[in-house]
């Protein structure tokens, strides 16, 4: 229990400095840690239930030597997904709290 919490702490923060690194128009912190907190549930949901797919089911030996790019690809997939609406969750919480309180954003119409 303790490594998956560790494990949702760490991925949490990593989704969190990518969110902000990122070019473009950024929502305030505490959006932007919602937002890693929705793509590091993601992330581990998803990341056990990739792993139990791929111990059940038989893609390498379906596609032999090329079985293990499919499977990078489809992680590869997989992550960039859960970045990405990790991301979009916390850019509309953070437009639907603004246009809430009527506060203007610091950049609008930036997309």
């Amino acid at each position: 229990m303790l490594n998956e919490v560790l494990g949702f702490v760490v991925g949490a923060a990593l989704f969190a400095g990518l969110m902000r690194m990122s070019g473009g128009p950024k929502p305030r912190t505490r959006f932007l840690v919602v937002g890693a907190c929705i793509g590091a549930i993601l992330f581990t949901l998803g990341r056990q239930l990739l792993a139990l797919y791929l111990s059940s089911a038989a893609v390498i030996s379906a596609y032999g030597a090329a079985g293990s790019l499919i499977v990078l690809l489809m992680w590869i997939y997989f992550s960039s997904a859960v970045l990405l609406f990790g991301a979009a969750s916390a850019r509309a919480l953070d437009e639907h709290v603004a246009e809430q309180q009527g506060t203007p954003q610091a950049n609008p119409g930036a997309a």
